[in-house]
């Protein structure tokens, strides 16, 4: 610690100053259409611990959910650096992984809105499954 990673392209800078709480898969159709892909995967890291530092922009959306959304990306690239969700408070955000190489080894411990997984998608072992958020 700390854990640090870049966007894609290498100009915004992400470091996170503590341990994860929590490795999760999210497959809401938010996540899916703002991702490309068939879910997000994020860890649970507290606010304060975690800083941006290069051209960043964010997206509010109210989810299908009804959960206020915040995602904020780098301007320059379009990466995906943090989710942020009044469904679980301001103490704690989600961090994309992708963007972190060194966590990767964290086993997922959560999938969300496993109502809304792609068919054909197995569900990870191990992982508690939760319908919705």
């Amino acid at each position: 610690m700390p854990y640090e990673g870049t966007c894609l392209c290498k100009s915004t800078k992400i470091t996170v100053d503590a341990e994860p709480k929590a490795s999760y898969l999210c497959h809401c159709n938010d996540c899916k259409q703002a991702s490309g892909a068939a879910f997000s995967h994020l860890i649970s890291v507290p606010a304060a611990a975690t800083k941006l530092e290069g051209p960043i922009g964010t997206f509010t959306v109210i989810a299908l959910s009804g959960n206020k959304v915040t995602r904020t990306f780098c301007t320059g690239c379009g990466s995906q650096l943090i989710g942020r969700s009044n469904a679980v408070g301001d103490d704690d955000i989600g961090v994309y992984l992708g963007n972190i190489p060194a966590l990767s080894h964290l086993p997922i411990t959560m999938e969300f809105y496993t109502r809304d997984r792609v068919a054909g998608l197995p569900i990870v072992p191990g992982a508690k499954q939760v319908l919705t958020q």
